[in-house]
């Protein structure tokens, strides 16, 4: 298992990978417009240790600290980037060879025995709690390129 720890994950967001997000979720154009209207022109200034403030400086990427509405379009922005993530899994061997997997069924009693109707695997590549997403492996390569493919899209 290895556990990803997004550092500054709202510092992180590329607002325009993000506005192109939030059409893609359906978000209306006109909302999109009054969210980017929020972060366009943000500034920011840093209090040093000693209490002196830093110059004005602008802020042009990641979403607003302390906003009510950064949780969700962070939320909307990483479930974009993990289905990016998702997709290249399934597209390497390494990692689709150690996918951990759980198998579900469902049996119906016929004429006093259970029979299988429907078998499902599902793989278990992950755990997400908040911005702190753990990746399971059954193997030791396969764990590997999934950190190398999760660096390659998130960057």
């Amino acid at each position: 298992m290895w556990f990803v720890d997004l550092n500054k994950a709202y510092d992180l967001v590329d607002r325009d990978m993000l506005w192109k997000v939030l059409a893609r979720a359906g978000i209306p154009a006109k909302l999109i417009e009054v969210i980017r209207q929020f972060h366009d022109g943000m500034r920011a200034r840093v209090r040093m240790d000693d209490g002196e403030l830093s110059d004005w400086f602008f802020v042009t990427q990641g979403v607003r600290q302390g906003c009510v509405l950064s949780p969700l379009l962070f939320n909307i922005f990483f479930a974009e980037v993990l289905e990016v993530v998702v997709i290249r899994f399934s597209e390497d061997d390494v990692v689709l060879r150690s996918l951990v997997c759980l198998e579900e069924g469902k049996t119906e009693a016929g004429g006093g025995e259970e029979t299988p109707l429907d078998r499902v695997r599902r793989a278990v590549w992950g755990m997400l709690y908040a911005d702190d997403p753990g990746v399971v492996s059954r193997s030791t390569a396969g764990l590997a390129r999934m950190m190398t493919i999760t660096v390659e899209v998130v960057g």
